[in-house]
């Protein structure tokens, strides 16, 4: 087969709802209609499966993941996950863990804990997209880790009382069992992100999917959300190479050309980038 059209974000707009929509045209090799080739409205000698011209001068369809980039880039964490009904009880559910400044005082101003340990241990800032870009929602979230049992999240009084009431109900109808067993657990707790950031004083973060791509330091007490990409590194050489105008072109030239809003993906855009070496 053989892509003879393809064009990119076209803006749809239907009875109010502004979309983007991609359109790609495919025929058999030999057939009349793939003799010629136009990528966005302009005429090419052809057109990758990646849709992109294939006179560009990079081609990146077949990079390979580097041994040093692996195990650095991670997804944050995903409170809830996809249940049996619809999304507003997910959104329920994910503001069950996610609190305001007002409600998270409160908790870690309470007491009584069965372990003797503040609240602080479980109640941290959480950033997601907003945060990531400067804009801060001072927002908070109940974090007993990924392998906390009920018995430990108990010990915890009111933080566990809160999620118990928000989190519990909704989560019998996960359709995921272990979530629903383990409903004071966030739904994808990514343990190995929270390795992988344990003993740094911060750690760098991006944005999942964004239009420009930017890149900031996250304090060590922050638990970031699935919305972002964390990098477990600390310091400013490797925070210079993502900045620099060359991983920013690589990052732009491994999205998925389909997506309106560049995605910013681990295997690709990280993984499989070439790091120079450290000049000192």
């Amino acid at each position: 087969m053989r892509i003879f059209e393809a064009q990119h974000n076209l803006p749809w707009v239907i009875e109010g709802a502004a979309v983007a929509v991609s359109i790609v045209c495919f025929a058999a090799e030999g057939d009349r209609c793939a003799e010629s080739s136009v990528l966005d409205g302009r005429a090419v000698r052809a057109i990758r499966s990646d849709l992109r011209d294939i006179d560009l001068p990079f081609d990146l369809r077949n990079l390979r993941s580097l041994a040093q980039n692996r195990r650095v880039a991670f997804q944050g964490v995903k409170l809830a996950g996809s249940r049996a009904d619809d999304d507003d009880d997910q959104d329920e559910e994910e503001r069950g863990f996610v609190i305001d400044q007002v409600t998270a005082q409160g908790l870690l101003n309470a007491g009584g804990n069965p372990n003797g340990r503040p609240n602080l241990d479980v109640v941290r800032r959480y950033w997601s997209g907003d945060e990531a870009l400067g804009r801060n929602r001072n927002r908070f979230v109940i974090d007993f880790g990924p392998a906390a049992t009920e018995a430990e999240a108990q010990a915890f009084a009111a933080p566990y009382a809160h999620v118990e009431r928000f989190v519990r109900n909704r989560r019998q109808a996960n359709r995921e069992g272990r979530a629903a067993r383990r409903w004071w657990i966030h739904q994808r707790a990514r343990r190995a992100m929270r390795e992988a950031i344990t003993g740094l004083d911060r750690f760098l973060v991006t944005v999942e999917v964004a239009k420009h791509r930017t890149f900031r330091w996250a304090p060590a007490d922050v638990l970031p959300s699935g919305s972002l990409v964390v990098f477990a590194r600390s310091d400013d050489f490797f925070l210079g190479i993502l900045e620099s105008r060359f991983h920013k072109l690589w990052a732009s030239e491994t999205h998925n050309p389909l997506e309106n809003r560049p995605r910013y993906r681990i295997g690709h855009s990280f993984e499989s980038f070439p790091f120079p070496p450290r000049p000192f």
